[in-house]
C-alpha cells in the first residue's frame, strides 16, 4: 500500500509540473539581409527591420511569423526609445523566445523578451 501510495504522489508531482516551456536564447537578425548576405555581419536588428530572425547559431536559425515580427518590432522600438545617456544602444540585439513552430517553418512566439 505505501509503495503505491508513493508513486501516486511521484506520479502527482510530475503532473503539477506539466510540460517544460521550450526557450531559445540568441541574436535578433534582419531576416531579409541574411538571407541576402548568408552573414551575420552588418545584418543586427533595427527598429526599422520589417521581417526578423534569431539566430542561435549555423544550426538554428528561426524566422518569425507575422505575429512575431509585429511584437518583436514593438519591443525594438520600445528599446530604442529608451536612451542612454551616451547616447548608443548594445548591438547585437539579444533575445530570448519561448513558441513553437508553424506550417512553412516560420516560429509563433509565445514571449519574446529583447535584451
Amino acid at each position: 500500500m505505501r509503495k503505491i501510495l508513493a508513486l501516486c504522489g511521484l506520479l502527482g508531482g510530475f503532473c503539477a509540473l506539466g510540460p517544460a516551456a521550450n526557450y531559445w536564447n540568441g541574436t535578433l537578425l534582419n531576416y531579409d539581409c541574411f538571407k541576402d548576405h548568408k552573414s551575420v555581419k552588418g545584418c543586427g536588428a533595427k527598429p526599422t527591420t520589417d521581417r526578423f530572425m534569431l539566430y542561435c547559431d549555423k544550426n538554428k536559425q528561426f524566422r518569425f511569423d507575422t505575429a512575431t515580427n509585429d511584437r518583436t518590432r514593438a519591443a525594438m522600438q520600445a528599446r530604442a526609445s529608451k536612451s542612454t545617456p551616451w547616447g548608443t544602444k548594445r548591438t547585437p540585439v539579444y533575445a530570448r523566445v519561448t513558441g513553437s513552430f508553424k506550417e512553412g517553418g516560420k516560429f509563433h512566439a509565445d514571449t519574446i523578451a529583447v535584451k
